[in-house]
């Protein structure tokens, strides 16, 4: 069975703020960007090498793949 909602709220009865105050938004977002868990220097420096490692990867895979269908295109077919 399901209940009505009234406008404005949630299932839960928490309000539901609109964004007719920028400032309020602003504050808010900062305020959640406090709790998130940045990740360490080494993290990131980490992270962004196997970023690189995986892209330079798939590019060679995808150059391979062009070259050599390049290749049977034009023996077979041009």
């Amino acid at each position: 069975m399901s209940r009505s909602v009234r406008p404005g709220r949630t299932t839960t009865g928490i309000r539901i703020e609109t964004m007719a105050n920028p400032i309020h938004f602003i504050k808010d977002v900062k305020n959640e960007l406090t709790k998130v868990i940045w990740p360490s220097r080494q993290q990131t420096i980490k992270m962004t090498l196997y970023v690189i490692a995986i892209s330079l990867f798939v590019a060679v895979i995808l150059g391979a793949i062009d070259y050599g269908l390049s290749e049977v295109l034009e023996r077979f077919v041009l």
